[in-house]
């Protein structure tokens, strides 16, 4: 083994014995270089001495490891997480459970890598390499249409064929999802990064917004037509779209809610009677006008827990309940009922607006009716944003 050259002048047993009398901490550096006759500052001896044999044996090629010496100085929380190398292979072993945990690369490690690697792929496609029956795209339920072209308009793969889950997944991609696997329209691709599975029960339990899926729903090209135009869903049923916007301004009203309420320290608590009255609204007043009385009612309670009037936790009980009560009062007093601005909307809504009904978000200033869907007005359609679909 090579050793520092201020070393040179001892013999192999010498040096031996130098590392041994430093590992000892009741013998004094200083006496050690006066010994040994080292020339080197009583901090710097360390540096010099090589590194110490170890009754581990290198799970790569079997001969023992060595490891460095440790410093009289160091804790536990410093130490170098290396606990041994191999001189003959390069291998090397680190502390497990340490923060960082490194890996070794060397040439065995990676071949043992990739044998595991490989294994896993196999399993991935043993499970899940297989034709599923084909959907057509015009025989899925409306609601169930919206999800996936939703998907696939937000799709990084930007196919028909497999869908990505973006890295910012939406409020609801992970629901949207899960619905679709469950009617069998998409199901998880043996393409899938090994990565998005779970370590236990692998290749079974997956990550549901890491895997890739394939799509099992078929496009002809006169959807695809109709659907990059925005024209898709103009001959749907009238009554089945309106009732789909009021379950996406519904859900968009609810999250705007939540985050006023976070913003004053208060929580939004749903009971049954209170989130139905809420949805009376939406057939009653505009988006836009049940915005602004969320508005209100936010700022009403938490002014109220801050003088103390009233309680936090009766608040969080209270505020969706009032949203109509103060409806109610407005329409008794014969009040004007302000519209909110609109700072943005939930991706869903956006999504479901401007790509289904083909409208802009002016229609949220008018309660949802089948003249606010058919009526084309004289707004410009935007083609702006369009994707072109792979087909399979």
């Amino acid at each position: 083994m090579n050793s520092n050259e201020k070393l040179n002048h001892l013999s192999q047993k010498q040096i031996e014995e130098v590392v041994k009398k430093y590992m000892d901490k009741s013998i004094k550096i200083q006496d050690i270089l006066d010994e040994y006759d080292i020339d080197v500052k009583p901090s710097k001896l360390l540096q010099l001495l090589p590194p110490v044999k170890t009754q581990e044996k290198c799970q790569i090629c079997g001969e023992y490891l060595y490891k460095k010496i440790e410093s009289r100085t160091s804790y536990s929380y410093n130490r170098d997480s290396l606990a041994g190398f191999c001189m003959k292979c390069g291998h090397k072993e680190y502390l497990k459970n340490t923060w960082g945990q490194k890996r070794c690369t060397c040439n065995g490690c990676l071949e043992i890598e990739k044998i595991k690697q490989e294994e896993k792929r196999r399993l991935i496609n043993e499970l899940y390499e297989c034709e599923h029956e084909k959907y057509k795209f015009n025989e899925l339920e409306l609601s169930d249409q919206v999800k996936l072209l939703y998907l696939l308009f937000n799709n990084p793969s930007h196919n028909t064929c497999q869908i990505t889950p973006p890295r910012e997944l939406s409020k609801n991609w992970v629901a949207y999802i899960n619905r679709l696997k469950d009617i069998k329209a998409i199901s998880v691709s043996s393409k899938s990064d090994i990565a998005a599975f779970c370590v236990e029960d692998f290749p079974r339990r997956y990550y549901v917004s890491k895997v890739t899926y394939d799509v099992n729903v078929l496009f002809d090209e006169c959807d695809l037509k109709m659907i990059n135009n925005n024209i898709y869903f103009s001959e749907c049923n009238i009554d089945e779209l309106i009732m789909l916007l009021k379950e996406y301004i519904y859900d968009d009203l609810i999250s705007k809610f939540e985050i006023m309420l976070e913003d004053r320290r208060l929580q939004l608590y749903i009971s049954e009677e209170a989130n139905n009255s809420f949805i009376d609204l939406i057939d009653k007043i505009s988006y836009t006008q049940i915005l602004e009385l969320c508005y209100r009612v936010a700022v009403f309670f938490s002014d109220k827990v801050l003088v103390g009037d009233i309680k936090r936790f009766v608040a969080n009980k209270a505020v969706l309940s009032n949203v109509s009560k103060f409806y109610n009062n407005a329409i008794e007093k014969n009040w004007t009922l302000k519209h909110a601005e609109i700072d943005y909307l939930e991706d869903e809504l956006d999504f479901f607006i401007h790509r289904v009904l083909n409208k802009d978000i002016s229609i949220l200033k008018e309660v949802p009716s089948a003249e606010l869907i058919t009526d084309s007005g004289d707004r410009e359609k935007d083609y702006n944003n369009t994707i072109g679909y792979a087909t399979e």
